[in-house]
């Protein structure tokens, strides 16, 4: 049996037996923007999560605060610089999504930042994110591991 000490020395995350891993929830809520074909993204803290305060008027083909859009309108980043460490892992899961059955949101880790995009199962096409929120507000549960 373990004594007491035991209980207190770091704990390694199973996901790769790293002592120092993070194990972090957030949520990324994304609606329309004030200006045309921009969005509004806020991303905030579940549990021991990052946070970005709301930022308005992400357009297309841009970097806005801690988010970048890409030209098309079809890939929405997370950068960097908002996390409390370097991106290991990342995943997501739709919490709200009123924008129809034929739609799945893919959030992975690109190299040290967060990208979301919208897809079509049947056609493959990926949307314009600007476009899906004119049918209603997205959010997104974000969970990821970071190296601290």
């Amino acid at each position: 049996m373990s004594n007491y000490t035991d209980f207190l020395k770091p704990a390694a995350l199973l996901f790769d037996g790293v002592v120092g891993r993070v194990f972090r929830a957030s949520y990324l809520l994304i609606q329309n923007g004030t200006n045309a074909s921009t969005l509004k993204c806020t991303f905030n803290n579940i549990n021991n999560g990052d946070v970005v305060p709301t930022t308005d008027n992400v357009a297309k083909d841009a970097t806005t605060g801690q988010f970048t859009l890409n030209a098309a309108g079809t890939y929405l980043y997370i950068e960097s610089t908002t996390f409390s460490g370097n991106l290991r892992l990342v995943f997501g899961t739709p919490h709200y999504l009123k924008i129809g059955e034929n739609v799945y949101p893919y959030v992975r880790r690109d190299d040290t930042r967060i990208r979301i995009r919208f897809q079509n199962p049947s056609t493959g096409d990926f949307y314009d994110i600007t476009s899906l929120v004119d049918v209603g507000d997205i959010y997104i549960d974000v969970f990821y591991i970071t190296d601290a």
